[in-house]
């Protein structure tokens, strides 16, 4: 996780998050770690967070930051599973 911490996406995010939180989940083929803001976890707002995806050999893949604005693209989120 320290790896997806040198990402860009995740230097911003967390230069203005006030409460992150982090998880990692593990899919067939790539490490996806995602970091939230718990400020804005609640039932009436989608969460604010970094995404950041790797390959097994900690290469990023891709990465993003923003608001999730739907359950599709909750399921968006995760293409490699």
């Amino acid at each position: 996780m320290k790896l997806a911490l040198e990402n860009q996406n995740a230097k911003h995010f967390l230069a203005n998050a006030q409460f992150p939180y982090m998880i990692e989940i593990q899919h067939h083929d790539v490490i996806e770690v995602q970091i939230f803001d718990l400020r804005f976890r609640n039932k009436e707002q989608y969460p604010f967070l970094a995404q950041i995806i790797m390959t097994k050999d900690f290469t990023v893949v891709d990465s993003r930051t923003g608001w999730l604005h739907a359950v599709k693209q909750r399921n968006s989120l995760h293409p490699f599973s």
